[in-house]
């Protein structure tokens, strides 16, 4: 515990993991409540399926982009785009409930937008977690950024059905789209608070190609960022799968 609490005390990389753990529920969050919707507008079990392709899908395509990205531009601030157009997408839906005119292809639309964009915040976090902390603390800092992404794979969806039952799927949505301006609060509080000293390394999403490979495979915090991506991509995709086979059980 007291590494953990060391940790905190850097000031941007408890922004940056505040930020993901906040993202990361939110996640939960809209999955169950977007399924919720579906079954809501006579959606059967294969409309839910197409809807688990539709998030699932684009991360296979949108994880060349994302790297392309975090390589071209400043990790913080593609996180920060990222927040905004995923919260925007998001508040769509309860926006087009309340004028009466949400149709199921609205919720496939935004949750390929969301599926596209998912992989910017799965690689940027522990990517640039490893130019926040020294060597002898990325082990720990790994570990909290895993805890966080647990946290909303855990608590998200089970907060998400009594938060539905009490005030509805569309304002579940809403918290969603909130809990994304948050999150780019903390990713903009972030970047002030790094941007004097600058970061320790250049971290592990820079370089093309054979040098990014290189770079990977040389260094010890990059090969444990990449590891922690590789799980965490295998694992929502299951977590999502399970989920919506569950809410359409409902």
């Amino acid at each position: 515990m007291r590494a953990y609490r060391r940790l905190l005390r850097r000031r941007a990389f408890a922004l940056l993991w505040t930020g993901a753990t906040i993202s990361a529920l939110g996640d939960g969050l809209s999955w169950i409540a977007l399924v919720w919707l579906l079954l809501e507008l006579g959606g059967s079990s294969g409309s839910i399926g197409l809807l688990v392709a539709a998030y699932t899908g684009p991360v296979i395509v949108s994880g060349l982009v994302a790297g392309h990205l975090l390589d071209r531009f400043d990790r913080r601030r593609v996180l920060i785009v990222d927040n905004v157009i995923r919260g925007l997408a998001i508040a769509s839906i309860p926006i087009l409930s309340a004028t009466g005119n949400l149709a199921t292809w609205q919720l496939y639309a935004v949750a390929i937008v969301y599926g596209s964009l998912f992989m910017i915040s799965l690689a940027g976090v522990p990517t640039l977690i490893a130019s926040l902390v020294p060597d002898d603390e990325l082990t720990t800092a790994n570990a909290m950024e895993t805890m966080s992404y647990a946290i909303g794979g855990l608590a998200g969806p089970a907060l998400a059905g009594l938060l539905i039952g009490a005030f509805g799927a569309s304002n579940v949505l809403l918290l969603d789209a909130a809990s994304r301006l948050a999150a780019r609060s903390s990713s903009g509080a972030a970047t002030t608070s790094t941007s004097s000293s600058g970061s320790r390394t250049p971290g592990c999403a820079r370089g093309r190609g054979v040098e990014r490979l290189a770079i990977s495979r040389s260094t010890p915090r990059c090969r444990s960022a990449w590891a922690s991506i590789g799980a965490r991509t295998a694992s929502s995709a299951r977590s999502r799968s399970r989920s919506a086979r569950e809410t359409g059980s409902w």
